[in-house]
């Protein structure tokens, strides 16, 4: 990855980061780091590695490849990739409910949660 995209990303995370209303430090301990790494990130030193990426990208409903994309996202792309992260969290949420309420039916109901997520990234 080149300088440039480093400092892109880094100014995504940077705003991520303070959109939590966390300090260096705070968004260090959620993530497992330090504040100097997540500074490092900031100023685009240098990326987090893929499970931080992820994890950055899951807190803030993005994708990870929006998150490492050269041109800024449009704000329907990032009000989509939020509404699919919403929908995922509450199918898992169905999910465990309806595996603690009546584990015989269950089973289909989880498929068409499944089926569904299938048809939303067709």
């Amino acid at each position: 990855m080149n300088k440039e995209l480093n400092k892109i990303v880094g100014k995504r995370i940077k705003t991520i980061r303070r959109n939590l209303g966390f300090t260096m430090e705070q968004f260090g301990n959620e993530l497992g780091t330090t504040k100097a790494v997540v500074n490092n990130w900031e100023k685009g030193r240098n990326l987090p590695n893929k499970a931080n990426l992820l994890l950055i990208a899951n807190i803030a409903k993005v994708k990870v490849e929006t998150l490492l994309s050269e041109e800024e996202p449009s704000l329907i792309q990032l009000m989509i990739e939020g509404f699919e992260a919403t929908c995922y969290e509450l199918s898992d949420e169905i999910k465990t409910k309806l595996l603690a309420s009546d584990p015989d039916s269950a089973r289909g109901k989880i498929m068409d949660l499944y089926a569904c997520r299938l048809a939303g990234r067709a």
